[in-house]
């Protein structure tokens, strides 16, 4: 199949080394078989479990390489399925970890450009076009960014960067799969929360999370557009009639 320029890839929360592999292969397995135009990693691809704050496995403190590695051959097994596809990697609350880290910690180094996320990553080398918290985008009329916001059910989430964005918007953040449209005198918008493709029973939570794993599908005509939203269920997605598994 070629590349469909106007379809766009949307997904993120992977969580490096957290990732649920059934998943993840599902993304691919996506991609190798559909060539959307472009991909859009929404942020928290990485848990930087490390250099968090919160009290960390003794037994996995000095794992930052490991996890920074897989992270990178997800990105080349990614780009070598889709090598003319423009890929965007959107900075989340866990990439921007490294930053508070360093600025607490070890500010002397904090300057230096590879100590920088993209650096670390080699995005450039990669063909992955990184956005900072601070620099969301906007492509026709829909905005993609990592997100903030976490509210009680999935769909309420994406209302609350609605009303902050003014217009139509896709996230990640809350792990939840959900839509929130928005009518007024005017227009019509809506918020979109894209999934995750981590696990969904971490180490970290007691208890079972109200996370949905998934990914987002848009597709363009001009600035217009529309999201599909795809759920995958036990390692498994359906889109177009067709069923997704990892190979």
């Amino acid at each position: 199949m070629r590349l469909q320029k106007n379809m766009h890839l949307v997904f993120g929360d992977t969580h490096f080394p957290y990732q649920d592999d059934a998943a993840v292969g599902v993304v691919l397995e996506f991609t190798k078989k559909h060539k959307p135009g472009a991909i859009h990693l929404l942020g928290d691809m990485v848990d930087f479990y490390s250099i968090s704050k919160f009290a960390k496995d003794p037994d996995r403190r000095c794992q930052l390489q490991a996890e920074i590695d897989q992270l990178g051959q997800f990105l080349d097994k990614l780009r070598k399925l889709a090598p003319d596809a423009t890929i965007y990697y959107s900075e989340g609350n866990h990439e921007l970890r490294l930053q508070k880290y360093l600025w607490s910690q070890a500010s002397e180094l904090s300057s230096l450009r590879c100590m920088e996320l993209p650096s670390l990553l080699e995005l450039r080398k990669r063909g992955v076009r990184y956005r900072d918290h601070l620099n969301p985008y906007k492509l026709g009329h829909l905005w993609f960014l990592h997100g903030k916001y976490v509210r009680k059910h999935a769909g309420a989430s994406a209302r609350a960067h609605v009303e902050e964005v003014g217009g139509n918007v896709i996230h990640g953040h809350t792990h939840r799969m959900g839509c929130s449209p928005k009518t007024t005198w005017e227009a019509t918008v809506a918020g979109w929360e894209s999934g995750c493709l981590c696990k969904l029973n971490p180490e970290y939570l007691i208890g079972k999370p109200n996370w949905q794993q998934g990914f987002s599908v848009v597709h363009y005509s001009g600035r217009d557009f529309n999201v599909d939203q795809v759920y995958i269920i036990r390692g498994e997605a359906v889109y177009a009639g067709g069923r997704i598994s990892a190979k």
